[in-house]
């Protein structure tokens, strides 16, 4: 799979406004962890430094809050910064514990607290997570801590009738094992977070939840992502949603002006979501608007909460 894409501002201008949507990234890293030297009052001061992000393709994105360290500290209650960020059209988001940090929710005050947020917040929170099981060399944290925070998301997720967002790294076993013990039902919405893994253990997957979505990232413009690029080849477009998990993975290739004029390397923008749908495409042999008109439905199925069906051009 070594087909090479190309994309430029002037390729995403050709394609219309509103056509863009990033399904998964973290703007409070950005905020707070990549720039925390500019003390950001207001998203619009963000904004004005980080011009891509005004660019008329891009629609929207849904922003995961998932350190308890930031949303003990930025949304209970929400700081003047990210109640700019939260109030600005087409901005959703989620609330969860990644599992790389499952030891601070073993505080019960933070997850007393992270049940009050979930429990009080109105429709532009669209679902728990990330949350899930990772056994890569990055998570020092012990299996039956991550197992014991994923439990009690996925229990707080079926209470509340919210949609999950799963972060399963090097665990496929253990985290289906999980949810067949807290019994989720095969047809709860989804959103399998960041694939990494083979076309096989996909096939899996959605045969076993098929109402779960795959995100795939800008991982799929590295070369050597061979497995990743197969699913994006094999994925059928109607449980692909696109996402860049901005901060990370910036878009490599796409020719001279494949960063879309992003001038620094420190991170990741949701714009770049552009990049995916491209080399999806570039993979697949298709059009590029043919990836982004499958997305869109793809995200009004598993977020009903998110967008209206006449937004969705359904």
């Amino acid at each position: 799979f070594s087909a090479s894409y190309t994309m430029s501002l002037k390729l995403l201008e050709k394609l219309g406004p509103r056509i863009l949507f990033d399904s998964h990234c973290h703007l409070d890293f950005i905020l707070f962890w990549r720039l925390p030297h500019m003390e950001l009052e207001s998203f619009d001061q963000f904004m004005h430094n980080f011009p891509l992000m005004n660019h008329p393709s891009l629609e929207g994105f849904i922003t995961n809050f998932c350190s308890p360290r930031v949303w003990v500290e930025h949304l209970a209650p929400p700081t003047p910064l990210i109640q700019s960020l939260l109030s600005r059209p087409s901005v959703y988001y989620t609330i969860g514990c990644h599992p790389h940090y499952a030891r601070e929710l073993l505080n019960s005050r933070n997850y007393r607290l992270m049940e009050q947020l979930l429990e009080k917040a109105g429709p532009g929170c669209v679902a728990v997570g990330e949350c899930g099981l990772d056994t890569s060399g990055k998570n020092t944290t012990r299996m039956a801590d991550q197992e014991e925070v994923f439990k009690m998301q996925v229990k707080l997720a079926m209470r509340l009738k919210k949609p999950l967002v799963l972060h399963i790294r090097d665990a496929e076993k253990e985290a289906i094992r999980v949810l067949e013990e807290v019994k989720l039902p095969a047809s709860w919405p989804i959103h399998r977070h960041c694939w990494n893994d083979t076309w096989a253990r996909c096939q899996v997957w959605l045969d076993k939840f098929p109402s779960s979505v795959v995100g795939i990232t800008n991982m799929v413009t590295i070369p050597r992502t061979t497995d990743l690029q197969q699913v994006a080849k094999m994925l059928p477009l109607d449980r692909l949603v696109l996402e860049t998990d901005a901060p990370y993975f910036l878009p490599r290739g796409g020719g001279l002006g494949g960063d879309l004029g992003h001038t620094t390397r420190e991170f990741s923008l949701p714009v770049h979501v552009a990049n995916v749908a491209a080399q999806i495409a570039a993979i697949r042999g298709c059009r590029m608007e043919e990836v982004l008109r499958a997305r869109r439905v793809n995200i009004y199925s598993v977020w009903t909460q998110l967008v209206d069906q006449e937004c969705l051009g359904k």
